[in-house]
């Protein structure tokens, strides 16, 4: 009887270690799902960034070129009013 009840009780065990290595399997699984999930979203927050980098790079070279295309009308302003005060002192 005690052999039997030995083997009773050690099937037992086995079975619910068998139940919590299938519930440690399914969590490891939910954790991989979400993993991934994860990867996924942090691989389109640095695509957006790098697109954010690549629209400040851009905005910078047209505010360079507007600056200097400001220049020359600001120049051309200057010359001409240094025209008209010497024609007026005429």
């Amino acid at each position: 009887m005690i052999i039997s009840a030995s083997v009773v009780e050690q099937s037992s065990s086995t079975k619910e270690i068998s139940g919590s290595v299938a519930q440690s399997s399914i969590g490891i699984a939910e954790i991989n799902r979400n993993m991934t999930k994860n990867f996924v979203v942090a691989e389109d927050i640095s695509k957006n960034i790098l697109k954010a980098n690549r629209s400040a790079g851009s905005m910078a070279d047209r505010s360079m070129e507007v600056n200097k295309n400001i220049k020359e009308p600001t120049r051309l302003a200057n010359q001409l009013n240094d025209m008209v005060v010497r024609f007026s002192a005429i």
